[in-house]
């Protein structure tokens, strides 16, 4: 059988992503991406972050330093 493929547009994602929410919490199973991944992915990200800002140096993971914010876009907004 051929599945369809996934769609990787903002609205599809965030779909996707409160669909899962809603099976996991009616089936009691474990959500396709946990807390835990978003830790690590927010790390990454800090990572390139810092790297673009040190003259791409590169920063070992983990990080030792988790003093990092990532501010939003609507933070800057006033």
């Amino acid at each position: 059988s051929f599945e369809q493929p996934v769609s990787l547009s903002r609205p599809s994602m965030f779909k996707n992503a409160i669909l899962d929410i809603i099976y996991c919490l009616k089936t009691d199973d474990q959500p396709a991406c946990t807390g835990e991944d978003g830790v690590k992915a927010l790390e990454i990200i800090s990572a390139f972050i810092l790297s673009a800002k040190s003259d791409n140096h590169v920063i070992d993971l983990p990080l030792v330093d988790r003093g990092y914010i990532i501010k939003s876009k609507l933070y800057y907004k006033s």
